[in-house]
């Protein structure tokens, strides 16, 4: 069963605006003799991208997005990330981490930081 897609599950389209990607190899590595060292990737998704994703929204999008992420648990759900670079389609991903900062109460601004991830949702 697939998650819903954040876009449609909240009324709130995160895409485009401020979003930052970041791509950190995970690898194995081992010291040798005289500082050398040589790395290997760690299993088959050793590429996860990250993005830091900034949008403002309304008080009505802020609560429907916060109440969406709890609502994950830190579990995976499907989202659609800006094709800036050539990438295209939906990924899955997860989000732990993402604040609200409030400008004058009507305004906030959503920060979020959503991790791909490489289950399968159940």
């Amino acid at each position: 069963m697939a998650w819903p897609d954040i876009d449609t599950a909240t009324s709130v389209t995160i895409s485009g605006q401020g979003t930052r990607k970041q791509t950190e190899i995970d690898e194995d590595r081992i010291k040798l003799g005289d500082g050398y060292s040589q790395g290997a990737p760690r299993g088959i998704n050793s590429e996860p991208r990250t993005w830091n994703v900034t949008k403002q929204v309304t008080k009505a999008e802020e609560s429907s997005l916060d109440a969406f992420l709890r609502g994950r648990q830190g579990q995976p759900f499907t989202w659609t990330p800006p094709m800036a670079d050539g990438d295209s389609g939906t990924v899955q991903v997860r989000c732990r981490l993402w604040t609200f900062n409030y400008f004058k109460g009507v305004i906030a601004r959503f920060q979020g930081t959503f991790e791909e991830d490489f289950t399968t949702p159940a």
